[in-house]
C-alpha cells in the first residue's frame, strides 16, 4: 500500500529495501579507499561530509563504485525527494529516534538488545 505524506509519496515498507539501491543489496562494510581519491582530493571530499558520522560507518558508501546507471538514477531521485522538507524532516526525526534508542540500549548493557542487534 502506497500513502502520501504532505504530497511525497510514500510506498509500503515492504517495498522498499534500501535508500541506496533499487534492487535491496547492500554495500560491502569495508572498502578500500580507491587509488584515484587522493588524486582527485575526494578522500579529504569524504572526510568533510562524514566529519561527525563516524559511527554510522558511510565511507564505504562514497568507496562503492556503481556498475550501472539505474543505481546512479536511483540514488539521485532518492536524493531529490529528501529536497522535500516534508520528507527530509522526518528522516530527520527517524535518524535522531534511532540514535537516542541505540544509545540507551548501549547504556543498558548487551542483554537488553535483542540477539540480532551487534
Amino acid at each position: 500500500m502506497t500513502g502520501v505524506v504532505d504530497d511525497v509519496v510514500v510506498p509500503a515498507a515492504r517495498s522498499v529495501a534500501s535508500v541506496l539501491f533499487a534492487d535491496g543489496r547492500r554495500s560491502e562494510a569495508d572498502v578500500p579507499v580507491p587509488d584515484c581519491f587522493a588524486d582527485l582530493n575526494l578522500d579529504q571530499v569524504v572526510d568533510a561530509l562524514l566529519g561527525g558520522l563516524e559511527e554510522y560507518r558511510l565511507a564505504a558508501f562514497f568507496r562503492s563504485r556503481l556498475d550501472d546507471e539505474g543505481t546512479i538514477y536511483y540514488r539521485q531521485a532518492v536524493l531529490a525527494d529528501l529536497e522535500k522538507e516534508p520528507l527530509f524532516e522526518a528522516v530527520s526525526a527517524f535518524g535522531a529516534a534511532t540514535t537516542a534508542l541505540l544509545a540507551a540500549s548501549s547504556a543498558a548493557g548487551p542483554s537488553s538488545r535483542p540477539a540480532s542487534c551487534p
